[in-house]
């Protein structure tokens, strides 16, 4: 018995499907270009739609091998496409730039693994699979390096020997190891992974993440919505926005303006930081000068901080020996204070856990803030108090020398027995305000 499958609706679709261009699989064709350079000491590459590999080349020359594959309905649909994809080389005396793309495409739209590609001249290529360009650009030891890719990766091996080595990432990636001079790496939605850097770095990320070892020289970040991660560096100069920055040392100073930011450091010198809903991690510095608002600070030891101004922050700071601070609606820790403290504070809380026998001194003037200070029982001081609206609370052993309550102020001057006159002094003023000293 004979069966028409046009008369059966499912063989229909069955056969059109069979027929359609998802399921048609072209020819492989590929195509090589390749060339090498004598006496550069300076290379730019740039590239598209390709991953580039580079590896140290055996016979001291600049070169390039560039292996063209597609799958296309004919060989003439290959060679039309391939015919598309340039090759563009300048040369001077001792450098060489190799700019390389399919170029000129006006829409690149695919479904199912098949491609159809529209050039600006109106050309049309249709039922096109697995187009790809792979490139390993052979290098001598240089001077400088220049790299630029779309959507794929760079890979620079090991025995590579640069100098300076430039990088721009679009959607794409980096692998490479030690340089011994400076870097500058521009990223955008793509990530970057190295080794040492000799020299120093300069970083412009947007959606990006790198990871680096250490860096001789200064670093400076341009970032949004970015993570980075470095070893030691000399100094630090950083605008941030909506990022992640994780540094072990930082040798010299640092400059910071930080918003929505998480700042991780080990340790630092000297730096001035402008901050805006930041958070701070730092095990160990010796002076920061801070302008900041909506941030959290958790300090491990640290010599002198000074905030010029703050709002809404918070402190938490296991070991400081000088903190001056002007504070709005500040949460206030300390752990231990070695030197000394002076604060001025609206609306707040705070708390020192205990400060050194030997503390150099303490003031505070504010507005409806709450402050409870412990001192070892050994301490000698002179407390001075003018508080209006205030509450005062203070150890049993301490000798009145002055009282005077009127008006809702109370004024009181202080001292343990053993004071001299050159004990330090607790000075505290304001109103609304609770004080509570004790052993």
């Amino acid at each position: 018995m004979k069966v028409n499958i046009f008369n059966n609706p499912f063989s229909l679709v069955l056969l059109a499907f069979l027929l359609s261009p998802a399921w048609i699989k072209g020819q492989s064709f590929n195509k090589t270009i390749q060339q090498s350079f004598s006496g550069k000491t300076s290379v730019a590459f740039k590239q598209s739609r390709g991953p580039l590999l580079v590896k140290p080349a055996t016979n001291g020359q600049v070169s390039f091998i560039t292996e063209l594959r597609v799958e296309a309905p004919s060989q003439e649909i290959a060679d039309q496409l391939f015919s598309k994809f340039k090759a563009e080389v300048n040369e001077s005396n001792n450098k060489v730039e190799i700019e390389q793309q399919l170029c000129c495409i006006k829409n690149w739209s695919q479904n199912n693994g098949v491609a159809t590609i529209t050039f600006k001249d109106g050309t049309k290529m249709e039922n096109i699979r697995n187009y790809s360009v792979v490139t390993t650009l052979y290098l001598p030891e240089i001077d400088q390096l220049s790299l630029s890719n779309k959507f794929e990766s760079i890979i620079v091996d090991p025995q590579v020997r640069i100098r300076d080595l430039k990088v721009k990432l679009n959607s794409a990636d980096l692998e490479a190891h030690d340089i011994q001079g400076n870097l500058s790496l521009g990223v955008k939605f793509g990530r970057a992974s190295m080794g040492n850097v000799g020299g120093q770095a300069d970083f412009e990320l947007n959606n990006g993440k790198i990871k680096l070892g250490d860096i001789q020289g200064e670093v400076i970040v341009d970032s949004r919505f970015s993570e980075i991660e470095i070893g030691t560096i000399k100094r630090l100069k950083a605008e941030m926005n909506n990022d992640r920055i994780q540094i072990e040392k930082v040798h010299g100073s640092s400059r910071m303006t930080a918003r929505f930011t998480t700042c991780i450091f080990g340790q630092m010198t000297t730096a001035q930081i402008e901050a805006n809903n930041c958070s701070f991690e730092i095990e160990q510095a010796s002076d920061l000068k801070v302008d900041s608002r909506f941030s959290k600070y958790a300090i491990g030891q640290m010599q002198n901080l000074e905030v010029s101004d703050s709002n809404n922050d918070s402190y938490n700071i296991k070991e400081i020996e000088n903190f001056e601070a002007s504070l709005r609606f500040p949460t206030i820790k300390i752990e231990k204070l070695q030197q000394g403290c002076k604060l001025s504070v609206v609306n707040g809380k705070g708390k020192i856990k205990v400060a050194q026998a030997d503390f150099s001194g303490i003031e505070v003037n504010g507005k409806f803030f709450d402050l409870s200070l412990s001192l070892p029982s050994s301490s000698n001081f002179h407390l001075n108090s003018d508080l209006k609206f205030g509450n005062l609370k203070t150890p049993d052993n301490l000798v009145t020398v002055k009282k005077s309550d009127k008006s809702n102020q109370q004024i009181r001057q202080m001292k343990t027995p053993n004071a001299q006159d050159g004990s330090p002094n607790i000075q505290l003023s304001g109103h609304n305000m609770r004080f509570k000293i004790s052993y």
